[in-house]
């Protein structure tokens, strides 16, 4: 993955940060808070099962950030 700053990631997504360092270097994203490491940016999905969304502060609780 190519090193994004997260202030730059979330104006190209049009994406909203909860938590983090806005000039802080993104080296590796997570879609799955049971499976993050600290620092991971998780980004919340949709699916037909499951809503990210859900599982957001169980995600920053396990040190993501974002």
């Amino acid at each position: 993955m190519i090193p994004i700053k997260l202030e730059d990631l979330a104006r190209i997504t049009e994406g909203r940060v909860l938590r983090g360092d806005l000039s802080q270097l993104i080296l590796s994203i997570s879609t799955d808070s049971r499976t993050l490491q600290p620092g991971d940016l998780y980004v919340s999905l949709r699916g037909e099962r499951f809503d990210g969304h859900d599982f957001i502060w169980e995600a920053v609780s396990r040190g993501a950030m974002g």
